[in-house]
C-alpha cells in the first residue's frame, strides 16, 4: 500500500459514482482528493458532510 512522506499509508481507488458515498461513509474521517470536473465540488460538499477534508 502506498505511504506520504510521513509514513501513513494512503488508499488510492476509483470508485463509481454510485459508490462514492457509500465509500466515504465506510471510511474514517481523512482528506478525501478528487479530481475537478462538473461535479467535483458536489462531491466535495457532500465529503466534507461526513467530516471529510475534501480537496479538489
Amino acid at each position: 500500500m502506498p505511504e506520504d512522506a510521513e509514513g501513513e499509508r494512503v488508499l488510492r481507488k476509483k470508485v463509481s459514482r454510485g459508490q462514492v458515498l457509500h465509500k466515504l461513509r465506510q471510511a474514517l474521517p481523512c482528506v478525501a482528493g478528487m479530481e475537478a470536473g462538473g461535479g467535483a465540488h458536489y462531491w466535495a460538499r457532500e465529503a466534507s458532510a461526513l467530516d471529510h477534508a475534501a480537496r479538489v
